[in-house]
């Protein structure tokens, strides 16, 4: 609405009929009595809410345009039978233009300092002064909530539209309901600020009446402390302005119906308080309804799964549970209902995505690298965090394995089966493994004076990562280290690079439990400690049989092998008596010639008689 002049402090000019309709009855009146020479009388309907417009040229008592409804008033279409005669009004009234309402005649407060008796020889009412306006306006609720709260313009509009009401009442009792908000919750002022915004409406309700017994039955029925209290509020405004029955209505939901104790109960609305917007009819109980029927997940995995994502609970059956668990993940994917609790219960948060921006761009992409849908379930089974990736990343990822690392095709497609969560790794992580990978398998098979050296060692580490993918998210200092210090120091590096090359799963097995029980064992029974590849996968029974039956042949071998060198150094005695071989050569010559080293013994002298 245009004025001459400029703003009333606090209220730009679309708030100028607020402030005319949160006036008391008595100075509403007066306020609206404008001087004869303005071009505009306005005037309110009792009772009501709705302000009233018409312009004074019609005369008193000819027929009146039709009244323009409060909405109406703010419409560009009427704005030219509110706009004064004269030159263009400015847009805003400050305070140094308060002046101009001095002339408005209007009765004095009936209260408050200012405040004045009529006399008995019914004196005609004075003037209002600029002090008696003030004092007016800090009985006004409106000047409260903006200038102590400190609540801004939008929010006061958000008031206006939703919480008309609270703009009438006293500024004492909305003072009453901000001070028990701010004590029993214990609000800082841009926490109080944050829940009016969010919820004006709390401002309707009587603190003794509403929001007292309210909180009290919030802090006895789920032991809450005052933090505790505070997140659950904060966390759902609208919580404070239920019935206490609604409220009993949905814990008795969680503790009955879900079998939740208090402390599961007060840690699952902690976790997500707007689950208290729900209804239970109409919201928790076809959503429960649907795990437990029609997807057969049994009860106590439903409250397990709730525990770890509640939003679950508050997501439409029709637009978010069904399309996702039924037509993808059971129709596309060709789960099994059981597979489908499997997923669920490993990451419940695959539901929180969307399934048309986020899961099915994923889905298409796998299965153009030719990896059947069956694949696909199997590759979310083990890693449904696969859909936190983005399509960029999976892209850059397959790329480095299929271009950098120099994988075919089909050691892409094993890679991503066998190990997907290489796709959330980092550039830096992927680059730092590979590195240290190719490190250990170095002394693998060749010299580093061979030409193509590095061309082998490339092939070598695509042959370690395509056999075991798995390694690819180890931990470097935490798993894969460890494991190479130790079997480097019982086989050396170059055995354990031979060991790699024969079975890339080795540094797979845990180091504790599997390694080193079995190398032990292995090199206690004089059995060459590269036999580590054959033994370890074995179960623990065939390995003991396998173990007795390699240190046999263990035993037998280097028995023969101290016969055979007995043997040879008795012949070498004998025909050290000869002076000769038995070949008729030398005897020093046949030594020579076998390229073998012989204990040798100084002949004694024989003393003279």
């Amino acid at each position: 609405m245009k004025c001459r002049g400029r703003r009333l402090p606090g209220f730009s000019r679309s708030h100028r009929l607020c402030l005319l309709l949160v006036l008391p009855s008595n100075a509403f009146q007066g306020l609206l009595q404008m001087p004869a020479a303005r071009n505009l009388r306005l005037t309110q309907a009792a009772n009501s809410n709705i302000l009233y417009a018409k312009s004074k040229s019609n005369g008193a008592n000819s027929e009146v345009e039709p009244y323009i409804d409060l909405d109406e008033l703010w419409s560009d279409e009427t704005l030219d039978q509110l706009v004064y005669e004269g030159d263009e009004p400015d847009m805003f009234l400050d305070e140094d233009d308060l002046s101009l309402l001095y002339e408005i005649e209007m009765p004095r407060p009936t209260s408050g300092v200012n405040a004045t008796r009529s006399d008995s020889k019914g004196e005609e009412p004075k003037y209002m002064s600029i002090q008696d306006l003030g004092h007016l306006a800090s009985d006004l609720s409106y000047f409260y909530l903006r200038d102590e709260l400190g609540l801004g313009e939008d929010v006061m509009w958000k008031i206006t539209n939703n919480a008309g009401s609270v703009l009438m009442m006293k500024v004492s009792n909305i003072r009453k309901k901000v001070e028990l908000l701010r004590k029993t919750i214990k609000l800082s002022d841009d926490e109080l600020r944050q829940l009016l915004s969010a919820k004006p409406e709390l401002l309707h309700l009587s603190a003794n009446k509403n929001l007292s017994p309210t909180i009290l039955f919030l802090l006895r029925q789920l032991d809450l402390g005052t933090k505790d209290l505070r997140t659950l509020v904060l966390g759902c405004p609208a919580l404070l302005t239920y019935a206490i029955p609604n409220l009993q209505k949905k814990l008795k939901f969680f503790q009955t119906t879900m079998g939740l104790t208090v402390e599961e109960t007060r840690k699952l609305l902690l976790e997500e308080p707007k689950l208290m917007k729900c209804s239970v009819n109409e919201g928790f109980m076809p959503r429960y309804r649907f795990l437990l029927r029609e997807v057969n997940i049994p009860r106590e995995d439903i409250v397990r799964i709730i525990k770890k994502n509640p939003r679950i609970l508050a997501m439409s059956v029709s637009q978010n549970l069904q399309p996702k668990i039924i037509f993808f993940f059971i129709m596309t994917l060709m789960m099994t209902p059981n597979d489908v609790r499997k997923l669920l219960l490993k990451y419940p948060g695959i539901l929180d995505y969307n399934l048309e921006s986020t899961i099915l761009p994923l889905t298409r992409y796998f299965l153009s690298l030719d990896i059947s849908a069956h694949e696909i379930s199997s590759i979310l089974l083990k890693f449904p965090r696969l859909v936190n990736c983005s399509l960029a990343k999976v892209k850059h990822v397959v790329g480095y394995l299929r271009f950098e690392l120099g994988l075919d095709a089909d050691g892409v497609r094993k890679v991503l089966y066998q190990a997907p969560e290489v796709v959330g790794l980092s550039s830096d992580n992927l680059e730092g493994k590979l590195a240290y990978i190719s490190d250990v398998l170095v002394p693998a098979g060749r010299n580093e004076t061979e030409e193509n050296t590095t061309d082998y060692h490339a092939e070598m580490l695509a042959k370690v990562i395509v056999g075991m993918p798995s390694l690819l998210h180890l931990n470097v200092e935490k798993n894969l280290k460890p494991k190479v210090e130790y079997l480097t120091s019982k086989l050396g590096k170059a055995g354990l690079a031979r060991a790699l090359d024969r079975m890339p799963m080795l540094l797979a097995y845990s180091l504790d439990n599997r390694i080193k029980p079995r190398l032990e064992m292995i090199l206690d029974a004089n059995v060459d400690g590269g036999k580590i590849t054959v033994g370890i996968p074995k179960s623990e029974r065939d390995f003991l049989h396998w173990l007795d039956a390699s240190a046999r042949k263990a035993q037998q071998k280097d028995s023969m092998r101290k016969t055979s060198t007995r043997q040879s150094y008795l012949d070498v005695i004998d025909d050290r008596d000869n002076g000769r071989a038995s070949d008729g050569e030398p005897r020093v010559q046949q030594i020579e010639k076998k390229s073998k080293i012989m204990h040798w013994t100084r002949p004694r002298r024989t003393s003279k008689s």
